[in-house]
């Protein structure tokens, strides 16, 4: 599973597994919108009313394209039945 986070032009974020990577358009399986909770970062459907299984972006809508740090990883894997790492007790 190759999870990234895409920041969209829009300033949205969206963290997805990128099924593939085109010179015009990054294939995404899953995507999540990441916002801000009452409880800190948390993570949406892409879209309420639209089936988001799988979508294209193209790239000219994409600034940059990064790994997620660890905590939003997990929640996004235990949202699709990934294996969720523990948090090191060693900071």
């Amino acid at each position: 599973m190759d999870v990234k986070i895409i920041r969209l032009i829009s300033r949205e974020d969206i963290i997805a597994e990128v099924a593939t990577s085109g010179n015009t358009c990054l294939e995404l399986k899953n995507p999540m919108l990441i916002g801000l909770t009452e409880q800190g970062l948390g993570i949406a459907p892409l879209s309420l009313v639209a089936d988001t299984k799988e979508v294209s972006i193209k790239r000219e809508h994409i600034l940059f394209v990064a790994p997620p740090e660890e905590e939003i990883l997990n929640a996004y894997k235990s949202k699709f039945g990934g294996i969720v790492t523990p948090r090191s007790l060693i900071t």
